[in-house]
């Protein structure tokens, strides 16, 4: 996150994401994006199951998810990108030289075990109520990731139908 917010890809324009937690995806794309969405347009397989969709953001950032496999973002900037792949276990960035301006590949190191989100998680929350601050994510994030989920539903049911947010139609259900 603190490459991102120093700019060493440039301006964030976009965010992928391979997943299987869809609503925590939701929550860090609405992180990242720094601004709620402004509609989604969803897409279901054959299976039922939501497949994919993007969203797109008030400031303008496009996030794009699709399930299945192991859970992989890509933030890509203006000007380079950050891939993390492999449940968090392999972190590189792709940004240029400040002198000679070519593209150069920095990798992070492998931790020998990668670590828990939900581990992070709960220790961060831990430390919010030790010292008192706000969570990285605040409830409203939750609120809507859900939105979102209910509306990319939606627009598979429509079609792939683009929906606007917030939904006017508060009593859709995400199932």
């Amino acid at each position: 996150m603190q490459a991102i917010a120093e700019g060493q890809i440039g301006s964030l324009t976009s965010m992928l994401c391979s997943f299987t937690h869809g609503g925590h995806t939701l929550s860090l794309f609405r992180l990242f994006a720094g601004a709620p969405a402004s509609w989604v347009i969803g897409h279901q397989g054959g299976g039922g199951r939501r497949q994919g969709g993007m969203i797109l953001y008030q400031n303008g950032i496009r996030g794009f998810i699709t399930t299945g496999g192991w859970f992989n973002f890509d933030f890509v900037g203006s000007d380079g990108w950050i891939s993390a792949r492999n449940e968090h276990a392999d972190f590189e960035i792709w940004s240029r030289h400040p002198e000679t301006k070519e593209p150069i590949r920095r990798q992070f190191p492998n931790p020998k075990r990668p670590r828990s989100s939900q581990q992070a998680a709960i220790e961060a929350l831990v430390k919010n109520i030790d010292q008192g601050t706000q969570p990285l994510c605040p409830g409203e994030y939750g609120r809507e990731a859900l939105e979102i989920a209910i509306a990319l539903r939606e627009s598979d049911l429509r079609g792939s139908e683009k929906m606007e947010l917030p939904l006017a139609n508060r009593s859709l259900k995400s199932g």
